[in-house]
């Protein structure tokens, strides 16, 4: 006599919602775009209200123009890493 056991099939589901790594690093670079940004936006504010409280002064103008270089290269380098993901996407994508 042969008895069947019933079994509970558990599934697991992806809570990053990629299938490869090229997803992956896809929602990574989204990710960092959207926080990027907003930290980019917050930065700019920020050197500009630098040079409205630096009245005049060399020093705290070299703060404020410092400030808003690094914040634009910043923004810059997560805008070129944006561009090389979607490049590389794109090309692997029509092989």
């Amino acid at each position: 006599m042969i008895k069947l056991v019933k079994t509970a099939h558990a599934q697991l589901q992806n809570p990053i919602a990629a299938d490869n790594l090229l997803g992956l690093l896809q929602r990574l670079v989204d990710v960092l775009i959207q926080y990027g940004v907003v930290i980019a936006v917050f930065f700019i504010i920020y050197s500009g209200f630098l040079f409205v409280t630096a009245r005049g002064s060399e020093d705290k103008i070299k703060s404020a123009k410092k400030t808003f270089l690094y914040t634009i290269i910043g923004a810059s380098v997560l805008l070129g890493a944006w561009v090389i993901v979607t490049v590389i996407a794109e090309t692997i994508e029509t092989l």
